[in-house]
């Protein structure tokens, strides 16, 4: 993951391969991996420390304009079936509101992720999922 992609070159990667699915972060998080920066361990991957320090002050974009963006582009235009990455409770409301836009169709395609650091524990706000 490179943190200076642009929402326009990610979309352009995407129109010569034209994919059957696709992965979108639904919301805007800061991906709060800087604490693996004291478990990466020194000769493997020389590229990490700098990465990891450098996403300390990142927000990864998934602001409504961004997704909205990706989901007409690769939805309508490429006819790919777009899945969100929930980090977040509220995020899912967000896949809710692409279904009421006419922008997805449902089933929503919904991975929600548990444990990211700086996003709500959904152990908690989900407890029929015990």
């Amino acid at each position: 993951m490179a943190l200076e992609v642009t929402r326009k070159h990610g979309l352009d990667a995407t129109t010569p391969v034209s994919p059957e699915t696709a992965n979108l972060d639904i919301g805007s998080m800061s991906f709060e991996i800087f604490p693996l920066l004291k478990k990466v361990g020194e000769g493997k991957l020389d590229w990490k420390p700098e990465f990891l320090v450098r996403a300390r002050d990142f927000m990864l974009r998934g602001e409504l304009a961004t997704v909205e963006c990706a989901v007409r582009h690769l939805g309508h235009a490429l006819c790919t079936r777009c899945g969100f990455e929930c980090h977040d409770p509220g995020h899912l409301f967000r896949d809710v509101h692409f279904v009421g836009e006419g922008l997805e169709r449902t089933p929503i395609l919904a991975q929600v992720m548990r444990g990211t650091l700086g996003a709500a524990a959904l152990d908690r706000c989900m407890p029929w999922r015990r």
